[in-house]
């Protein structure tokens, strides 16, 4: 069984000044501006996503609270007609589940604004797409502190892509024992493949899912 607690530290105060600042930082970003980012950063997902095995699930998620979310025209060519699954909390201690996601169904909204798709059909992601409030250089995500990725992971480890505006980069993050790396993490500028050769977390993310 594996434990999916997480134990909570003097360091989550640091983490939560970093939260309340980079969530203040990427709300104030110009629209014109945004609409560029999520443009660059789509295309980059998308040359990243375009040699994996096209029958892959894809964990993704319902941009809420300014998280970069693919524009419409583009959601298509970076998906590449692969099947995809939203996530839902299950429980305050547990890993989140996944449920397949198509234009063809309806979306439930709880008070948060997150999606989750009715009826709920539970699928296993071969890879997750992740949203950061921030990230550092060895692939380590601040998120909104509930730790539900991480529980994720631990329960059951596989690859994984964050998406981040470049502007949210830490470099003081404080690594906690339950943080679960991140394989590749994606910005509108660029590609950062945390501490190892960009092969080198290609090749997990291949190997991992398949290629086409």
């Amino acid at each position: 069984m594996v434990d999916s607690s997480i134990t909570r530290t003097p360091g989550d105060e640091r983490r939560g000044e970093q939260r309340r600042a980079l969530l203040a930082l990427r709300t104030a970003i110009p629209a014109a501006e945004r609409v560029r980012a999520e443009e660059a950063i789509a295309a980059r997902l998308g040359e990243l996503l375009c040699a994996l095995d096209p029958h892959a699930v894809l964990g993704v998620y319902w941009p809420i609270r300014a998280e970069p979310a693919l524009p419409d025209r583009a959601a298509e060519h970076v998906w590449g007609g692969r099947t995809l699954a939203l996530p839902r909390v299950v429980g305050r201690d547990r890993p989140l589940e996944f449920g397949h996601w198509s234009t063809a169904c309806t979306l439930q909204f709880d008070r948060w604004g997150i999606a989750t798709p009715e009826p709920f059909r539970v699928l296993q992601p071969d890879l997750l797409i992740i949203p950061c409030i921030g990230y550092d250089r060895f692939g380590f995500r601040l998120g909104y502190g509930g730790g539900f990725y991480d529980r994720s992971l631990a329960a059951r480890p596989i690859a994984t892509i964050g998406i981040a505006f470049d502007a949210c980069e830490l470099g003081d993050f404080v690594v906690q024992d339950h943080d679960r790396p991140l394989d590749v993490i994606v910005t509108e500028q660029r590609i950062v493949y945390p501490s190892v050769s960009p092969a080198q977390s290609s090749a997990r993310i291949s190997s991992s899912i398949g290629s086409a």
